[in-house]
Parts: structure tokens; C-alpha cells; sequence
């Protein structure tokens, strides 16, 4: 039985929405920073599952750093790694890697509304605990849009 098979439905049978969303993501680039070892392997396997190249960083920091060469079209970002520089994050994301959409993760304790997420230039937000189905489904909402490839 399969990562997906077991982790959303709980048996053998192939969910639609999954196999929707791991057709549309299959052989992307995501980057991503999320500061939770636990949250952070949850995106991972899911991801990685879908069929996506998927490279996690320690800290934005080191996403600049070290992504440089990877040409993402997606980055999922921690806003607890962020903290207060939301701004300077993402117009420095946007600015980096051209034509990039960016996943906001949001928890109770660095709560950022949706739309000043959007306001600030986020594609999307996220707020944790989430679920696999529901992380796999935002992102593959993201590639559905028309502007990205």
C-alpha cells in the first residue's frame, strides 16, 4: 500500500483528488523553508510522493543561498521563519526567482491574515495543523493557474 493510499484514505483505493493533484505537480521544483522538523517531513514525503523536487532550506537565508540554480516555481514559507520581515521576504523571493509563486504557512501564534498575506505579495496561505490532502491540494491549485508553467 502506497504513502498516499495509506495517509488519505486509509485503504488500497486511489483517491481522484490525489491523483489529480500529483499529475499537475508532477516533476516541479519547490523550494521550501519551514522551521518544524515535523511539519517540514510531512511536506517533504508529500511532496516527494506527488512527484515533485522538492528542496527544503533551514532558514531563508540559506534558501538564497543555495537555490539559486534550482529554478523554483513554487516556495512554501514559514512565516515563524520570517517573523516580521514578511515583506522583505517575499518581495526578495519574487525578486530572485522570476515568476515564483509563494505558499505562506501560518500558525495560531504568527498569525498573518489572508488577505494581508495576498496584500504583501503571497499566492497563497496555509494555516498549520493542515492536513496532506489539504497541503497537496493548495499547491496543486497554485499550478493551475494560468500564468504558471
Amino acid at each position: 500500500m502506497g504513502f498516499f493510499s495509506k495517509l488519505f484514505s486509509g485503504n488500497s483505493v486511489p483517491d481522484p483528488d490525489v491523483a489529480d493533484a500529483t499529475a499537475v505537480l508532477h516533476g516541479k521544483t519547490i523550494v521550501g523553508v519551514e522551521p518544524s522538523l515535523t511539519i517540514s517531513k510531512v511536506i517533504g514525503l508529500t511532496l516527494t510522493e506527488a512527484g515533485v523536487n522538492w528542496h527544503s532550506f533551514n532558514s531563508s537565508e540559506l534558501l538564497f543561498q543555495e537555490a539559486s540554480t534550482l529554478d523554483p516555481a513554487l516556495a512554501i514559507l514559514s512565516v515563524a521563519d520570517v517573523g516580521s520581515e514578511v515583506s522583505a521576504i517575499l518581495n526578495q523571493v519574487k525578486s530572485e526567482f522570476k515568476g515564483i509563486k509563494v505558499l505562506l504557512l501560518t500558525d495560531i501564534a504568527n498569525r498573518i491574515d489572508s488577505a494581508e498575506a495576498l496584500r504583501l505579495g503571497a499566492d497563497a496561505v496555509l494555516i498549520k495543523p493542515f492536513s496532506a490532502k489539504k497541503l497537496l491540494a493548495t499547491v496543486a491549485n497554485l499550478f493551475r493557474s494560468p500564468w504558471i508553467t
